[in-house]
């Protein structure tokens, strides 16, 4: 979800997505996932693999992942070296002060999978904003006590040019006589549809190329008019709509690990009226025989 906002802010700023300075705070399984996509993704649209390494920037608890400090296997992925910081200008300052992180490095998004309430205060958000003409926000930590900071104060800092998504579902934000409306990087966007389309492909693994056409379908899936009102995730009310198999992700689904189970039938097209029915049957305990 966090890649398909980020593809939808892209329409309204008109930027390329091997373009973007991407720094996430965050390096649980959470934020660890989306850095792993968020990768694929520069890769993919072009970017090589030295820069989209250079391009996304992971923090954890104590700061900047670097290769030289103790790191867990599953974050040494995305640990910087020593050379990586240096051609950054940020080997000579301490890994964990943020707001003169976002100075140097100038992202131009800022992903917050945290848990840690405030983690993106004043100084931090008006020094990206100070870099990116349009910076794009995701404080997707929830519930809402949890988020690295509100909507409102991320306006407000910005002087209204944020571009926001949140992990919790909230109402629009008024600044400055203009109403923002906020999307929320909700998974039942992504899982229902993605799975419908695993099943109609037959796909034998679920990996990158899948959930990257999935944040495509998402990230398509948001109309002009609530781009226009600031949102860049859909509404919450059309999820029975992203419940249908996208055509992008059911067709990678065999180049991705699946395969017809026939190879005579080849691959089928999804029934765009297809779609994931959250009913649920409901169940009596029967008490066992005697």
């Amino acid at each position: 979800m966090a890649l398909a906002g980020i593809l939808a802010a892209l329409r309204i700023t008109g930027g390329r997505l091997e373009r973007q300075r991407v720094l996430l705070a965050g390096a649980g399984l959470a934020g660890i996932g989306i850095a792993r996509l968020m990768r694929a993704a520069l890769v993919a649209a072009g970017a090589d693999p030295l820069s989209a390494r250079r391009s996304l920037l992971l923090l954890d608890s104590r700061g900047l992942l670097r290769d030289a400090a103790p790191c867990d296997e599953l974050k040494r992925p995305f640990a910087s070296t020593e050379g990586e910081l240096q051609a950054l200008r940020l080997a000579d300052m301490r890994a964990d002060d943020l707001p003169e992180i976002v100075r140097r490095f100038q992202p131009t998004v800022l992903i917050g999978a945290s848990g840690t309430p405030g983690l993106f205060g004043e100084t931090t958000v008006r020094a990206m904003a100070a870099g990116a003409e349009r910076p794009v926000l995701l404080p997707l930590s929830n519930p809402t006590r949890m988020a690295e900071c509100t909507p409102a104060e991320a306006l407000r800092w910005t002087d209204g040019r944020a571009i926001l998504a949140t992990g919790s579902a909230l109402g629009p934000v008024e600044y400055r006589g203009r109403v923002y409306e906020i999307g929320q990087a909700h998974n039942a966007f992504v899982f229902p549809g993605l799975a419908l389309g695993c099943i109609l492909g037959e796909a034998r693994e679920v990996g990158d190329e899948l959930f990257l056409a999935a944040a495509h379908a998402v990230a398509g899936s948001v109309g002009d008019e609530r781009l226009a009102r600031g949102a860049v995730l859909p509404d919450t009310a059309t999820c029975a709509r992203s419940a249908s198999p996208s055509p992008r992700a059911s067709s990678c689904a065999p180049q991705a690990g699946g395969r017809p189970a026939d190879p005579r039938r080849g691959h089928r097209a999804p029934d765009p009226q297809l779609h994931v029915d959250p009913a649920y049957l409901s169940y009596a305990e029967v008490p066992p025989a005697p």
